[in-house]
């Protein structure tokens, strides 16, 4: 969520600006006191928060998403 859209490129969308996760994450995260969890929809947003030492495929994360259960969800952008 960058609260911006980055413009199309050649095969989808561009990604997020890099700037805005770390602004704005935390700050509307720190308001949102009873958040259970937190859905990563997307490539982007799973690379952003997942960071994992072994980058998994998209596809390898969606079909492990126990292993980031209770605090995400990870889903693929439709």
């Amino acid at each position: 969520m960058g609260f911006c859209y980055p413009g199309k490129g050649k095969s989808g969308d561009l990604p997020p600006r890099k700037e805005c996760a770390p602004q704005w994450h935390p700050l509307l995260l720190a308001e949102l006191k009873q958040v259970k969890l937190i859905l990563l929809v997307g490539k982007y947003a799973q690379d952003y928060y997942l960071q994992e030492e072994t980058k998994s495929t998209l596809t390898e994360r969606v079909e492990n998403f126990t292993n980031y259960l209770p605090q995400y969800f990870v889903l693929p952008h439709p």
